[in-house]
């Protein structure tokens, strides 16, 4: 992880306190995180010298918020995309072998906080992000007949993101004044095994459906958003662990394709909690 960014004298940006059920902190700080999102090139697999590219909707909160408390010192304060726009485009070398490149963006006006008292970026900041990289897939197929194909697929993905985040002290009136504008470099893996079924139904025009369901390992980032003044000028952005599963369905007719997931994200994470969320493609095969 690699750390820029920019610092505010007491004249810029004052945040007024958003509540006073728990004693405010000296410190609060606001990180835009990445949500937990699944490889890109989940559904059917790709014969060799076929591509694929579409777009990507990775949205959340399919149920109600499952944490609403007041933060308190030693908390995260993060906000917590409730969807990631993007896209992706991968090309089968063989049968067993593709390759290819995945794009997310994620804006903070999109976001919802993890807890109560989380403060907003204030206007002239940096609240949003990119997250890109690369990523191959391997196709082992496990026998089958030209109509039904099953296969288990290993899926993996390194992609790099950038995350702002700001950092508030407390004034003597109470309220919260914009100390420093921060930058955090990150690499974001992401591995899966998918297992799923080919189906043709049909071939003029060619259509295929294909449905399966994969667990995969991942990461996200949290931080101290409520902290003590003698710890303003601390790094406290760290990465953590997250597992998933989920189950989907795609659905090609000749070069167009469709497709969709459900999936959970898990982790450790008391004050962090993602929830149940939903992963939408739709793009041209050739």
């Amino acid at each position: 992880m690699f750390e820029g960014g920019r610092k505010f004298g007491w004249a810029g940006p004052v945040v007024a306190l958003v509540a006073a059920c728990t004693p405010p902190t000296a410190v609060r700080r606001t990180t835009l995180i990445p949500t937990p999102s699944l490889p890109a090139r989940v559904g059917a697999p790709l014969a060799g010298g076929e591509g694929r590219g579409g777009l990507e909707l990775n949205a959340g909160h399919l149920t109600p918020d499952l944490v609403f408390e007041d933060g308190e010192f030693g908390d995260p304060g993060v906000l917590i995309p409730d969807a990631h726009l993007g896209g992706s485009f991968y090309f089968g070398l063989h049968d067993l072998i593709e390759v290819g490149g995945h794009l997310q963006y994620a804006h903070a006006r999109w976001s919802s906080p993890n807890v109560l008292n989380v403060l907003p970026f204030p206007k002239g900041t940096r609240d949003d992000f990119w997250k890109g990289g690369l990523g191959a897939r391997l196709n082992l197929r496990l026998g089958g007949d030209r109509k039904l194909r099953p296969a288990l697929s290993l899926l993996a993905e390194l992609e790099a993101v950038g995350l702002p985040e700001v950092v508030f002290v407390r004034q003597d009136d109470g309220r919260y004044g914009l100390k420093e504008e921060r930058n955090f470099f990150f690499f974001v893996p992401n591995g899966a095994a998918h297992l799923g079924l080919s189906i043709e139904l049909g071939t003029s025009p060619r259509q295929v459906l294909h449905a399966g369901g994969l667990v995969g390992l991942t990461t996200s980032v949290k931080n101290v958003g409520f902290d003590e003044l003698e710890n303003v000028d601390d790094d406290t952005t760290e990465s953590f662990l997250v597992s998933y599963g989920g189950v989907g369905v795609d659905y090609r007719v000749e070069f167009i394709f469709i497709g969709g997931h459900v999936y959970l994200p898990f982790d450790d994470q008391e004050m962090v909690r993602f929830g149940p969320r939903l992963q939408l493609q739709a793009g041209y095969a050739f």
